[in-house]
């Protein structure tokens, strides 16, 4: 019998169950095909509870079951999925990311209403309106989408998102300003895109590409960014493109490499201009783009300010009002709030307040602190915007569930059972408003089944991986 072949060099050091020139190599992903499946169908009965959601209201009650349910076939399928090699198993993936996200497009976006903000904000466009100074509570813009005011979240507060997003939501709302399924639709596609992007970066990096499943098959990203279409998956998809295009080649022809580097320029700073989340990731991958080509970030940014410059002063009017007074579903702030909540009192520009001020500078001081230090410390990017986007998380006053879906690519290349439970337990969040109790908040009890078994873990995980012997990983080719 030949020797087993070795595991490729893109690969991480892993035990494969069967070799790519053994004979059993279909027959090898058949249980992960099986757990795809029934991944499929589970995901397929949140479909369908969230379409019979608005007429019966016991499917409010029936939905966190199945979610969570939906974790045992993705936990099951990572598992064995680790011991394959990726030619036996990235198909596999791929194709079922697909199923699961053409699956929950045809859900209503029930869980939440961003999407009929965002469809609002480009129809105004399309109108000649700057979403940055007008409101969808302004009378004067009553006779905009009447129907569509109920759903639209916020409607005292003009618009939050960078102008990239806002360019797209005019362009989709051209095409169809009522019906979210286009926008929802393309934000599926991108988020493919993600996963594609995520196996590519595993390859370079040299590690295992499977481990591209536990963002391909999570549940979360795929409710919550192909189920109710937030656009905070294309930030996502443009700051992977900028690390992939900064990460320096193997040698090639000059011109290669000018136009990866335009490109990386281009795309960091298209993520910023589409979610200030991706705000941290400017000084992280300018570090990898030549100087020469630095001032092309910020001309692009402007560029793209440039259509809603008539906003002027009120541009930031919308994020003056978040910073100021927004807090849900916080789990570190709260007690941060308790024991640092003074009487002083923080005016932003426009007489904006701040709530909680102190408690907000020292999360601020924190995640200024962390980018710091994984600059000083020369940290490699994508370890460096995980280290950073965690703490945010674990400090912020506001935690929506696809801000934690924002996290899960990272976790392929740095796994966490911590972050894994969170983004499960997260859409506990939902509960206030699935069940019309609590008007949407998110209670002291419900926070803390959500969040102390997380934290748990994430504390547990480090120090089991200390105690263990570690194991050998294949050289990367580069580090991104």
């Amino acid at each position: 019998m030949p020797p087993p072949s070795t595991p490729p060099a893109s690969s991480s050091a892993y035990k494969p169950l069967i070799t790519p020139s053994s004979p059993t190599e279909k027959t090898a992903a058949w249980p992960l095909w099986r757990l795809g499946i029934g991944l499929q169908l589970l995901l397929a009965v949140v479909t369908v509870l969230l379409t019979r959601m608005g007429r019966q209201p016991g499917c409010a009650a029936a939905l966190l079951p199945v979610w969570f349910l939906s974790f045992v076939p993705y936990v099951l399928a990572l598992r064995y999925a680790r011991q394959l090699p990726p030619s036996v198993a990235l198909r596999g993936i791929f194709v079922f990311a697909i199923f699961f996200r053409v699956t929950l497009w045809f859900a209503p976006p029930m869980l939440s209403n961003e999407v009929y903000r965002s469809l609002w904000e480009g129809r105004a466009q399309t109108f000649g309106h700057n979403p940055y100074v007008e409101t969808p509570a302004s009378p004067k813009m009553g006779f905009l989408a009447p129907e569509m005011i109920a759903y639209v979240a916020a409607p005292t507060m003009p618009a939050v998102s960078p102008p990239l997003s806002e360019l797209l939501f005019r362009m989709v709302a051209s095409i169809s300003s009522h019906d979210p399924d286009l926008l929802k639709a393309f934000f599926a596609f991108v988020d493919l895109g993600v996963v594609w992007l995520v196996m590519r970066l595993l390859r370079l990096r040299g590690l295992n590409e499977n481990m591209a499943l536990i963002y391909a098959w999570c549940p979360l990203p795929i409710v919550e960014f192909a189920g109710s279409g937030h656009f905070l998956t294309l930030a996502m998809f443009l700051a992977l493109s900028a690390v992939y295009l900064a990460t320096p080649q193997i040698p090639r022809r000059r011109w290669a490499g000018v136009i990866e580097q335009t490109l990386a320029a281009a795309s960091l700073a298209g993520a910023v201009c589409t979610h200030y989340f991706t705000l941290p990731l400017v000084p992280l991958v300018m570090r990898q783009i030549k100087a020469r080509y630095w001032l092309l970030v910020p001309l692009i940014v402007w560029l793209f300010y440039l259509p809603f410059a008539e906003a002027g002063a009120r541009f930031f009017d919308g994020l003056r009002q978040c910073v100021g007074g927004l807090q849900f579903n916080d789990s570190a702030f709260s007690l941060l709030a308790m024991l640092f909540d003074t009487d002083w009192t923080l005016l932003l520009p426009g007489g904006v307040q701040v709530a909680h001020a102190v408690p907000k500078l020292i999360v601020a001081g924190a995640c200024l602190a962390a980018l710091v230090a994984v600059i000083l410390l020369r940290v490699n990017t994508i370890r460096s915007f995980y280290i950073v986007t965690g703490v945010f998380l674990l400090f912020s006053p506001v935690v929506y569930p696809h801000y934690v879906a924002f996290l899960v690519p990272f976790l392929c290349f740095y796994p966490n059972p911590g972050w894994m439970l969170l983004s499960a337990t997260v859409l506990l969040s939902y509960w206030g408003g699935l069940t019309g109790s609590g008007h949407g908040e998110v209670s002291t009890g419900v926070r803390m089944i959500e969040y102390l078994p997380a934290f748990a873990m994430m504390v547990a995980g480090p120090v089991v991986a200390y105690l263990l012997p570690p194991q050998p990983q294949a050289e990367a080719r580069r580090k991104p």
